[in-house]
């Protein structure tokens, strides 16, 4: 095996002599512009009816978030029904899913946002196709560890696919999921978190920037940013400068898609911070 052995060190700093030092070659770039030139990449879960493909379609209302075309594995654009500015992509198997990701990365389009609607039947789809597969070793109608494993390695190469697409294109990635509750058998605490598998949804957390939990409360729409308590969430953003809220009332994509590009946003910058208390009081409730 050969190995890679650096040159000797004359310098202070790396190696070579005075005459190589390069501070900042070209594939060096400040996190700031990096940030502004990638898109929104999140996951947004809650229960069916909370509002999940509304709020996909609110990322119209910034220029950098038009057009949208929804990859559509729920069969529910009912709520969408009056958008005629919104595609829809069914998606029946993985297939379509490829082709879609084909489409958008070697074809001329107008989309800048892109929806997964949801990653929850998007499992669904993808188990059936690893059960179907006349390979499989198994011949019972029920999958085993090895079905689990093939179907959570297939969603999170989806997942990461698309939001890859929001560093390499700057495209607007929002994909959404169900609802579960799960009850620790020994405290009986419920957690709140998307419904995917263990394995799936340590991949795809891990892969995006942002998960939201979305809620109706008190007749509102409510997104939750921050976890707290027994809800899974996050979002990633700089600890200086105008913060996202972490409780969102009536939320919308527009002003969050403004705000990751650094530009100027009134309700975002002028809000007050949120306290971790009333966040978490927020959450519990």
């Amino acid at each position: 095996m050969t190995l890679l052995v650096p040159p000797e060190a004359s310098a202070p700093h790396g190696y070579g002599s005075d005459a190589d030092y390069d501070p900042f070659p070209d594939e060096l770039k400040p996190a700031s512009e990096l940030v502004a030139a990638t898109g929104l990449n999140i996951v947004i879960f809650g229960q069916p009816g909370c509002g999940k493909t509304t709020l996909i379609g609110t990322a119209t209302e910034h220029p950098q978030g038009r057009d949208v075309v929804i990859a559509d594995f729920d069969n529910g654009l009912k709520s969408l029904r009056d958008r005629a500015d919104i595609r829809g992509w069914p998606m029946n198997s993985f297939d379509e899913a490829v082709k879609l990701y084909s489409y958008l990365t070697t074809k001329r389009h107008p989309f800048r946002t892109i929806g997964l609607d949801s990653l929850s039947e998007a499992y669904r789809i993808q188990m059936t196709d690893v059960l179907r597969n006349p390979q499989r070793k198994n011949t019972r109608l029920s999958p085993d560890q090895n079905d689990y494993g093939e179907a959570n390695e297939g969603i999170i190469r989806m997942a990461r696919a698309f939001k890859d697409l929001a560093i390499t294109h700057g495209y607007n990635i929002v994909m959404t999921a169900h609802q579960r509750e799960d009850q620790d058998a020994t405290t009986g605490a419920v957690l709140i978190r998307p419904s995917l598998t263990p394995g799936a949804l340590l991949g795809v957390v891990g892969a995006v920037d942002a998960l939201g939990y979305l809620r109706i409360k008190n007749g509102q729409r409510e997104l939750l940013l921050q976890e707290q308590g027994n809800i899974l969430a996050k979002y990633r953003q700089p600890r200086s400068g105008p913060q996202l809220p972490l409780v969102i009332q009536n939320p919308s994509l527009g002003p969050i898609i403004a705000h990751l590009r650094g530009e100027y946003v009134p309700e975002i910058a002028e809000a007050p911070r949120a306290d971790p208390q009333e966040i978490a009081e927020a959450a519990k409730s």
